[in-house]
């Protein structure tokens, strides 16, 4: 699915949540519906969010979107799982390093990939 300029709802706080919803004419609470179906349930299909009514589902498919970073590596190293994800837009890269479940550092780059 072809994403666009699209808002990635994952960009925005509960506030900036609240504003976009305010600005496309919804209620305030919509931004406390997508936020338990996106970090409660790890819901990122619109369509899936039940107690949106068609419309409002429909209207966020086609005005917003979703979109996770990539994970482009996942190694452990010295006992720690080292994650690195990359945003889809600006390419910045996010180090995460995990040890039994528990985050130990989060390391975020400006990577700039080149095609040489």
């Amino acid at each position: 699915m072809h994403t666009g300029n699209k808002p990635n709802l994952l960009d925005l706080d509960r506030k900036g949540l609240e504003g976009f919803f305010l600005d496309r004419g919804e209620k305030v609470f919509r931004a406390s519906q997508v936020m338990k179906w996106i970090y409660e349930r790890g819901v990122t299909d619109f369509a899936d969010m039940t107690n949106l009514s068609k419309g409002l589902r429909t209207g966020l498919r086609d005005s917003a979107s979703i979109r996770l970073p990539d994970v482009v590596a996942d190694q452990e190293i010295d006992a720690l799982r080292h994650r690195v994800f990359e945003d889809h837009d600006t390419k910045e890269r996010t180090v995460i390093m995990i040890k039994d479940y528990v985050v130990h550092d989060i390391i975020t780059t400006n990577y700039q990939h080149s095609n040489k």
